[in-house]
């Protein structure tokens, strides 16, 4: 048993009981024992494992143990069966925070779970006798409530898990009713609120600009594209300052597909299966999944504040929750946005989330309550329709708005924007609870059960619980082609039908949409079918003009005439004679070309074919030498084999060469390099690469002149000094600066005045980069992993200031830790998806994994070498 800095103990994602505790210590093994079987006097090890195994397939032991349970341990085990007995472990926490339980958080536990000291937080506090005793099973030892190992992350191992059996043997407990907190009702004049269906039409609307662009680009860093976004704000400016946060929520709800790590870098495209899941689902779930989505990807201003506080020890994201399973406190009536957000801290959220060190010293006082609990509140929820805000009417007749800031809500607010500073919250106020928090109440907790007290409202019946058309029409279609939607009543069904339309405003009640031929042909593209749509249309908007539907009919023909047909499987022979043996043997296949096959789409293959997937990345099965050789190490494509023909020739032994004639003659080009980068292990060696761009005529040539130099460890000092400075052109570096062009002599003349004596001579390392005397600071991710590279390449040592990289071991988002500065011996760049890191080694021989995207500073040092 290791203390608080002993190396961590792996916990798996345990399925049952008896998993977790074949792992547990024996100190750990005697709670667990008296939990599930009481009475029993097992002391081995062995024998406590199996009374335990005994307790779980036994009914009776289970329903004793389940009346054992205290009000707050049923409360917690009702909702994780509510939720099928896998729910996010900060929502029990935050449940029993609003039912009022505060539970003494220990200066020293007794016992640990797994090898892991659980940390002295509520949240650990509330769920720690479950965790130890091995009723909850916990998803990871980065959970939030054990001790950090490098950093709290969370995410998935922040879920806790029932057992199956016990899952089945607990009773169905409604929770009990929340009181609401008495606030006093302010004279305000509601705002227009957000409706949840207007985000879900948001949502679909950037998936379908997506899908018209042909996927989604993203750089190295995993930012959505600048020019991306730009063109999509050409078409919608209504979405200014959210396309790209509403695109990267996309990929996190799983509509748009993550290409493979080793697949050459394209747009990643979207998964037509994913959203037509979404078109069929009620929008209430969908609305749900978004508000999900959107904790996860959050805010980065929101969370660098949240980070600021004292041990938080969460995740942004589960505070976001928090803050959304709070706002049932809130009363019917409008209050002052101060009042609001004192009391949900107060009642709710700083028990939740406080902690105490080792000391026992409680740490709440750093975090940072008003900007982050009052930016949710007043940008972040009105924007995402979970709150509805109010505005006053002052003396002079001028109104105090609390309406969302434009530009709000996951994408970042204006105080966000504006570091993070305490906005003016007494001219503010909330009405809450908003219609999208209903919905979104109604979602995640299955048959209507919720944590929330049930508030009643006077709006009209919500259609999106089915998909069939409601009573009265919800579109309205005009023979100029556009469709108004009223939002109150719009049903999935309508929404589908819409699926052909392109959003072109979105108001408080409704929206307004055109149907045109990219709307259909995109639709057609996402699997819907033209009868589809248009019965669709027809049911939810009360008939279609015939000149609307017609011109439909006559767009899906056109588009069916110039029809591609991308499922077509070919096989190819080594000649004709063998495809024609073969053609006999095989059903429906036809002869094309000289050596192929078009297989017919029912037949098998012959035995022992290789497939090659075009719509997939191709395999890499090509390895360039740092000559001129090439060298096949599997399967290869067609594609592959032609673009490899075009510039390699054969030798007398049979390996393959570089073609410098046929190379010269047009056989190296744009679409074979992609061909051949796509297809190579490693990509295209650059050394290769620059020769072919050199045969090929498509780089420019390189240049050999001679040159005179003015190097010095401090050269860039020596260029301040005005006289000298007139002879010096370009710098090369910090060391060393081109002279201008017959100003030899004159430079000479300058520092023998100044008495300084200077060499005519270069003493040149071969291989070797200049010593940096100063750390390049501010350096774009780019050009820092280029200089590493050259590194590498040169046998340098490099000192680096970097952050160590927090969250390696979890599954949540990962973070800048503390910022080190040393000396290291770079060895490789390697890439995670799309994020590069250094490989690297210290002169003690410790290895380093470095973020390149978390290096501050670099300087090429020798000492290490």
């Amino acid at each position: 048993m290791g203390g608080p800095d002993a190396a961590p103990r792996r916990i798996p994602h345990e399925r049952d009981a008896l998993l977790a505790v074949r792992r547990m210590d024996a100190v750990q093994l005697k709670r667990a024992l008296k939990r599930y079987q009481p009475t029993s006097r097992a002391s081995r090890k062995t024998d406590m494992v199996t009374a335990i195994a005994n307790a779980l397939e036994t009914p009776s032991s289970l329903d004793a143990l389940i009346r054992r349970l205290t009000p707050l341990e049923s409360l917690l085990l009702s909702e994780a069966k509510r939720h099928g007995g896998k729910v996010d472990g900060w929502r029990l926490v935050m449940l029993a925070s609003l039912h009022g339980h505060r539970p003494a958080v220990p200066e020293r536990w007794s016992s640990n779970a797994y090898g892991c000291y659980l940390t002295r937080s509520v949240g650990a506090a509330i769920l720690g006798e479950l965790l130890i005793d091995g009723v909850l099973l916990p998803g990871g030892a980065n959970a939030s409530w054990f001790e950090s190992y490098g950093g709290h992350t969370g995410g998935a191992s922040d879920v806790v898990r029932l057992d199956p059996r016990l899952l089945e043997r607990l009773p169905d407990l409604p929770p009990p009713p929340l009181r609401a907190l008495r606030l006093e009702r302010e004279d305000v004049t509601p705002a227009p609120e957000q409706h949840p269906a207007a985000l879900v039409i948001e949502l679909l609307d950037v998936l379908h600009l997506i899908v018209e662009e042909g996927g989604l680009p993203l750089t190295r860093s995993g930012t959505v594209g600048k020019p991306f976004v730009a063109r999509l704000l050409k078409r919608r400016p209504r979405l200014a300052g959210r396309v790209a946060v509403l695109a990267i929520t996309c990929i996190e709800m799983g509509l748009v597909r993550v290409p493979p790590v080793d697949a050459p870098p394209k747009a990643w495209s979207v998964a037509a299966s994913g959203v037509r899941a979404l078109y069929d689902a009620p929008l209430h779930v969908t609305y749900a999944a978004f508000i999900e989505a959107a904790c996860r990807v959050g805010d980065p201003a929101i969370a660098e504040a949240w980070s600021w506080g004292d041990g938080v020890g969460s995740r942004p994201g589960a505070f976001w929750r928090a803050t959304i399973d709070a706002l049932a406190l809130l009363p019917d009536h409008p209050v002052a946005m101060s009042a609001a957000a004192d009391a949900l801290w107060e009642r709710a959220l700083e028990p939740a989330f406080m902690r105490r060190d080792r000391y026992g010293v409680r740490h709440t006082g750093r975090l940072p309550r008003p900007t982050v609990l009052t930016e949710l509140l007043l940008d972040v929820m009105p924007r995402l329709g979970l709150v509805a805000t109010a505005e006053r009417r002052g003396p002079t007749g001028e109104g105090r708005s609390g309406e969302a800031v434009a530009g709000g809500g996951a994408a970042g607010t204006r105080h966000v924007r504006e570091g993070m500073s305490e906005p003016d919250r007494a001219s503010h106020f909330v009405l809450a609870p908003a219609l999208g928090r209903d919905w979104y109440l109604r979602a995640r907790t299955p048959e209507g059960a919720s944590p929330a007290r049930v508030v009643e409202t006077k709006r009209s019946a919500d259609p999106t619980t089915a998909g069939q058309p409601t009573k009265a029409p919800c579109l309205l279609i005009g023979p100029n082609f556009e469709v108004l939607a009223y939002l109150d009543s719009l049903s999935p069904g309508a929404l589908a039908a819409l699926a052909c339309a392109s959003a072109d405003r979105v108001d408080a009640h409704t929206a307004t949409f055109t149907l045109d031929q990219v709307g259909l042909n995109r639709a057609l593209d996402l699997g819907f079918g033209l009868d589809e749509l248009l019965d669709g249309l027809r049911a939810h908007g009360g008939g279609i003009p015939g000149n609307v539907e017609g011109a439909m009919r006559a767009w899906a023909k056109r588009r069916e005439r110039l029809r591609v047909t991308i499922a077509a499987r070919l096989l190819e022979f080594a000649g004709a004679g063998e495809r024609d043996a073969a053609i006999g043997r095989l059903r429906g296949a036809r002869a094309v070309g000289e050596r192929f096959a078009l297989l017919d789409a029912a037949a098998s293959p012959p035995a022992g074919t290789t497939t090659h997937r075009y719509k997939e990345a191709p395999a890499r099965s090509l390895a360039f030498s740092t000559g001129a050789a090439v060298r096949v190490e599997g399967p290869l494509d067609l594609a592959g084999q032609a673009a490899l023909a075009s510039v390699t020739r054969r030798r007398d032994g049979g390996s393959l060469v570089l073609d410098r004639e046929a190379i010269r003659a047009g056989g190296f080009t744009v679409a074979v390099r992609d061909a051949l980068q796509a297809r190579a292990k490693g990509g295209i060696p650059p050394q290769v690469d620059v020769l072919l761009g050199a045969w090929s005529a498509t780089e420019p040539k390189p240049a050999l002149a001679a040159a005179v130099v003015f190097a010095h460890p401090r050269a860039s000092a020596w260029a301040l000094h005005p006289e000298i400075a007139a002879h010096l052109a370009a710098p090369l570096s910090d060391t060393t600066f081109l002279v201008v062009p017959g100003h030899e002599g004159a430079l000479a003349a300058v520092l023998e005045e100044l008495e300084v004596a200077f060499g005519r001579h270069l003493e040149i390392v071969p291989g070797r980069l200049p010593d940096s005397v100063g750390m390049q600071i501010g350096l774009s991710t780019r050009r820092t992993r280029e200089l590493i590279e050259e590194a590498v390449g040169a046998s340098a040592a490099l000192e680096l200031r970097y952050a160590r990289e927090r969250g390696r071991t979890g599954y949540g988002a990962r973070t800048k830790g503390k910022i080190l500065t040393e000396v290291v011996v770079p060895e490789l760049v390697t890439y995670e998806g799309s994020i590069p890191y250094l490989v690297a080694s210290t002169d003690t021989g410790q290895d380093r994994l470095i973020r390149i995207g978390y290096i501050e500073g670099i300087a090429v040092r020798w000492s290490a070498r």
